[in-house]
């Protein structure tokens, strides 16, 4: 089907002569060239039809919807093993990590208790030197690591509670209490 504009179209349209099919390109300027008017003249002429156009010889028709799900049921195995893989790499890596992590933890806490032990050693000294006496010394540097400890174990127990998820739990029982304890939430302000 011919089109407007195109060699060898002669509609008597407004949009000008045809174009002459020798190839030497536009029409020279104050010729009339197709614009938006043309454009729509060869929309409107054209049939419209519900059928694809027909495909080319030689072109494959596309897969059907079995063919489709037989191709996907061929690569999944594949798919599902360069995942599982995958998994079990950065599984292995992440223990590595994870054991590197620990060594560290040790490390540090080796560290930081040498530093703390020699942080009340120094402590100690400086009260003898003041003049205490070393058995004084001694006793107000446990008086005080005891107090640290005493704050600890309450601060422990406070959050203590937050371990067995207690909004959670109201919220997933079948008769949630419909009126939780003023303590939770002071609780859960506190920290």
């Amino acid at each position: 089907m011919e089109r407007l504009g195109e060699p060898g179209s002669d509609t008597g349209s407004p949009c000008g002569p045809p174009v002459p099919a020798t190839g030497q390109g536009p029409p020279a300027v104050g010729g009339s060239a197709p614009g938006l008017q043309c454009l729509g003249e060869a929309i409107l002429t054209e049939p419209m039809t519900d059928t694809p156009p027909p495909a080319a010889k030689g072109a494959a028709a596309p897969p059907s919807l079995l063919q489709q799900l037989q191709g996907l049921a061929r690569e999944l195995p594949r798919m599902l093993s360069d995942r599982v893989e995958l998994l079990a790499l950065e599984l292995q890596r992440a223990a590595q990590s994870l054991v590197q992590i620990v060594v560290l933890v040790v490390a540090i806490a080796i560290l930081g208790v040498t530093v703390w032990l020699t942080l009340w050693a120094a402590l100690v000294t400086v009260l003898v030197h003041a003049g205490l006496p070393l058995l004084a010394a001694l006793l107000l540097t446990i008086a005080i690591n005891v107090v640290v400890i005493a704050l600890a174990v309450a601060r422990v127990r406070r959050l203590l509670p937050r371990l067995q998820l207690p909004a959670t739990r109201r919220h997933l029982t079948v008769a949630p209490d419909p009126s939780p304890t003023p303590e939770t939430h002071a609780d859960d302000r506190a920290s």
